[in-house]
């Protein structure tokens, strides 16, 4: 049986589904994947939050959960 997988908590928006985006960390709400949003964080010596959020069309909250968990695996 496939699984979903939650790494920091359900109650956050970080996902691992095998059937999506064939299994990396995604935010759950939206299907954008973790990197996507925190490598735009980061580009260009940093975006704000807020910005990030309008190129993906992704509430603020999954960028904060993206980043949170990206920087966990540092």
């Amino acid at each position: 049986e496939v699984s979903r997988y939650w790494p920091l908590t359900k109650k956050n928006r970080v996902v691992l589904d095998p059937l999506r985006q064939f299994g990396r960390p995604i935010d759950a709400e939206t299907g954008v994947p973790t990197s996507a949003l925190y490598n735009a964080l980061r580009a260009g010596g940093g975006q704000s939050v807020g910005e990030v959020a309008k190129w993906f069309d992704v509430p603020e909250s999954a960028v904060r959960a993206a980043a949170e968990f990206e920087r966990s695996l540092q």
